[in-house]
Parts: C-alpha cells; structure tokens; sequence
C-alpha cells in the first residue's frame, strides 16, 4: 500500500510562510523591547537631571524634548493646570510661538478642555489645518495630528502632555504609549516637585535662623550689655571717690571693675559668635578668616567663593586643615 507524497513544491510555499509569520511573531516583541528600552532610557535621563537639582524649566525642557523623540512628533508641550480655568505651559520643544511660563485659557483649547473635564486622553487628526474649522492651537502650529495625555502625580490631575504632528498622523497605538509614558514623567515631577519644596523648607528654616540670631544679639546689645557697660561705669566713678587711705577698698573696687569689665568682653564675644558683625556686614569668606584667626590652632584656610551668597544658600565650598 502506497501513501501519497506531497508535491515538493507545496512543501516549500508552506515552509516559507510559516517562516514569515515566525519571523513577524518574533519582530514584535523585539520592537516592543526596543521602545520599552527607549522610554526607560528616557526617563533615567529626567531623573539624573531631576537628582542633580537642575531649575523646573531645564527639566520640563528635557522632559518636553525626550517625549518629542520618543513619538517622533514635531510639537511637543507639558502644561500644568491652574484653579483658575488657566494651563501654563511649562515646557516645549518645536513650539514656533509659545514660550515657556505662558498661561492660556482652557477654553481656548478644546483638548485640554477634555482631559481636564474626563482625565482621559483627547486626540484629534485632520486633513487640513487651515481650515477655519479647526482649533487655534491646530491652525497656528500646522498641526495634522495631535493627542493629549492626563499626567497625574501622587492621585491628582496635575496638568497635559501634548504631542502634535506636522507631516501624518500619528500611529493608532499613541494615546496609550503616551498614557504609559505621562505616569512615568509623573513621578520625575513628584520628585522635582518634592525637592523644591525641600528646599524652600530649608530656605525658610535658615532665614528664621537668622532672623532669631539677630533678635538675640540685638537684646544682648540693648539690654544687658547697656547695663553692664553702666555698672562699669558707675564702679569707675566711685573708684576715684573712694579717700586715699581707703586702699584696700579701692583695690576691691578695681578687682570688681575689671571682673565686670571682663564679663562685658565675654558677653560681646557671645553676642558676636550668635551673628558675628564680619558676616552680618561682610561675607563668608571674610567671617571664615576672623575665626581662622582666632583659632588656637594654626590652621589653612581655602574658601572657594565670592562676594555675599543669597540668602538661604545651603552650603559652600570651603576647606580648612591643621597647619602642620
């Protein structure tokens, strides 16, 4: 009993589309590791910006330029929502108008109008973008196609971020790659946001500081110093009306003069050491070099700035060893 064979050619038609499908099951993965590697790679970049402490505006720029990249898209803008029904811009890559800090209201502009009333992303594509028909924003920028995603940080509608085409629209899939990438930009503004406040915390926690330095030393000088100073000057006074046969008076008057006198030096030097007047008048550099002077130990001194620092700076360079 004979079984019939396959005709080879057949065999070879099949072999060869089971192999273009496998190849094209293969292909997508790959491209979807390549993108999720892309938009990781990104976002590690916003966040060494975002831990190096650059200003808001470098880092929504950066934010605003690796999204523009990562969708191949020609406009990029991140907008922040206000109470008042406004948008300011925040960052923005190929914009030909608008600049960052520029505030708009939302009825202006219909997709973020939509996200802001929904929270879900808003797309639009047109054939036309001179029509009279279109959104400003579309007809001003050329736009051809434009999607809209919600950013949210920490459970709140925080603001948009927006990507718009000049030359085709933009792949079905966008809204959700944008929806995915907008929570990771989420987070580079949680942190960002959190350092600011950190230190505007500190900013007002040195300023208090000072401001209660000065109060103190200010009481010292008009209260106790100015008592002393009067004391000492009433021992003098009757110090040369003591008799001279009255030595041994005199002399404790003297005794107590100079402990007085030298409880008033130790008092000054407290009042200086609280808000020290080289610091207060000068700048570091100069308050560093009095206490080096000061110093016990002979010690070198290197101070790496210039002139009065802003008020609630954190830290300077300086550095200082034992002179050996």
């Amino acid at each position: 009993m004979s079984t019939p064979r396959r005709r080879a050619g057949g065999s070879r038609r099949d072999d060869s589309t089971a192999g273009e499908r496998t190849a094209v099951t293969n292909a997508e993965p790959r491209e979807e590791q390549h993108r999720i590697a892309e938009e990781q790679a990104a976002l590690r970049r916003v966040a060494t910006l975002v831990a190096r402490g650059v200003g808001p505006d470098l880092m929504f720029a950066a934010v605003a330029e690796e999204v523009g990249a990562l969708f191949h898209a020609d406009v990029t803008m991140i907008k922040r929502f206000e109470p008042d029904d406004q948008a300011t811009l925040m960052g923005g890559h190929g914009l030909r108008r608008l600049e960052p800090g520029t505030r708009s209201e939302l009825h202006h502009d219909p997709f973020l109008t939509s996200v802001r009333q929904t929270g879900r992303t808003a797309r639009l594509d047109v054939d036309d973008s001179t029509s009279a028909n279109v959104p400003e924003k579309v007809r001003v920028e050329a736009i051809r196609s434009v999607v809209d995603a919600p950013i949210v940080v920490e459970g709140h509608l925080w603001g948009a971020i927006c990507v718009a085409s000049r030359h085709e629209r933009f792949p079905p899939d966008t809204e959700q790659r944008l929806v995915d990438f907008s929570e990771l930009v989420a987070t580079a503004i949680a942190n960002a946001e959190a350092q600011t406040k950190l230190a505007q915390s500190r900013a007002s926690i040195v300023a208090a500081t000072d401001n209660t330095r000065r109060r103190i030393e200010r009481d010292l000088h008009d209260g106790a110093q100015q008592r002393l100073v009067s004391l000492a000057l009433q021992l003098r006074a009757a110090q040369t009306a003591v008799p001279p046969e009255l030595g041994e008076l005199a002399a404790e008057l003297d005794r107590v003069t100079a402990g007085l006198t030298g409880a008033l030096d130790e008092l000054r030097e407290i009042a200086r050491g609280i808000h020290p007047p080289t610091l207060a008048g000068g700048d570091l550099g100069s308050a560093m070099r009095t206490l080096a002077r000061r110093s016990p130990v002979p010690v070198d001194l290197e101070v790496r700035t210039e002139g009065r620092l802003p008020e609630g700076s954190r830290s300077v360079p300086t550095t200082s060893s034992p002179r050996r």
